[in-house]
């Protein structure tokens, strides 16, 4: 596990794990990054980041497989100006403005592997001697069953206001001149989803004997 180190200008690696278990393997970084600007005005905002990714895998019987994945990710970043117009032929005063963002993601996959030989092998493993046996072996050494489900989702999130507050000596474009005072608002959001279900029947390729005789 790497705590935060300095990175590129304004970025910091937060902290990055990764390592292997028993039966799978785990993957989570993070990330953020910070900005300033004094160009014609004060501006800063920042941006962090997480991912996660895992994986798992288990042997449930003999023959018999299941491997899980699984993934997911996020962000949020935020972003603060402001600026100070002055024009006395239009307006002086101070803009100031709040952009935030916020996204997520998440994914997950099922996969079942069934080797039907080592299935077999292992549910009659009483009935080796048997008779019919050897029948019931071949017809499961022809077949290898595979099936899935995966499901994944994502859901983002906006949000902007601005605020705009001085003064306008002359009157211009039919707008009075005075104090001026406005707040400018706005949101939206979007997400979706998808999932689904996978089956696979895979056959090895058939073989083929060849018999000859020489007198």
């Amino acid at each position: 596990m790497a705590m935060a180190a300095e990175g590129a200008a304004g970025a910091v690696n937060i902290f990055s794990l990764d390592g292997p278990t028993a039966t799978g393997s785990g993957l989570l970084r993070a990330a953020a990054s910070f900005t300033a600007e004094t160009t014609r005005g004060l501006s800063a905002g920042f941006d962090l980041q997480a991912r996660f990714e895992g994986a798992v895998d288990a042997k449930l019987a003999d023959g018999v497989k299941a491997s899980l994945r699984g993934s997911a990710s996020a962000s949020v970043s935020a972003e603060a100006s402001a600026y100070f117009p002055l024009d006395i032929f239009d307006f002086a005063g101070v803009t100031a403005t709040l952009k935030a963002q916020a996204e997520a993601r998440a994914s997950i996959k099922l996969d079942l592997e069934l080797r039907s030989d080592e299935f077999v092998a292992g549910v009659f493993a009483d009935t080796a001697g048997s008779l019919w046996r050897p029948y019931v072996d071949v017809v499961a050494s022809q077949v290898t069953a595979q099936a899935g489900l995966y499901a994944s989702a994502a859901v983002c999130v906006k949000a902007t206001a601005e605020t705009k507050a001085g003064v306008r000596l002359f009157a211009k474009a039919g707008e009075p001149a005075g104090t001026v005072f406005v707040i400018n608002f706005g949101y939206g959001f979007i997400y979706g989803y998808s999932w689904g279900l996978l089956a696979e029947l895979s056959f090895p390729k058939r073989r083929t004997w060849s018999a000859g005789c020489s007198a």
